[in-house]
């Protein structure tokens, strides 16, 4: 069994605009692992996108598949969560 576990990243990420404009973000999100299949690289950086694309302040051209994260750095240590 794998433990439930939790960490801060910091990334910067890249995307284009519908009018083709290239916007640049910056921000820190959390992944978490929750089972064996997946890393806390990997749930970060989906997390990341799927909160810029969830801020109705942005507009995405191609939705998740047009976001590149370009840096994705730890920010914090591993945290092991207590509950299930």
């Amino acid at each position: 069994m794998i433990k439930r576990q939790t960490q801060l990243f910091s990334y910067s990420a890249e995307y284009y605009t519908p009018s083709g404009k290239k916007v640049y973000v910056n921000g820190v999100t959390r992944g978490r692992l929750w089972n064996e299949f997946t890393t806390l690289e990997r749930e970060a950086k989906l997390h990341a996108c799927v909160s810029i694309c969830a801020n109705p302040k942005r507009k995405v051209a191609k939705g998740l598949g047009g976001i590149t994260v370009t840096r994705l750095e730890p920010a914090g240590p591993i945290e092991y969560c207590p509950y299930g």
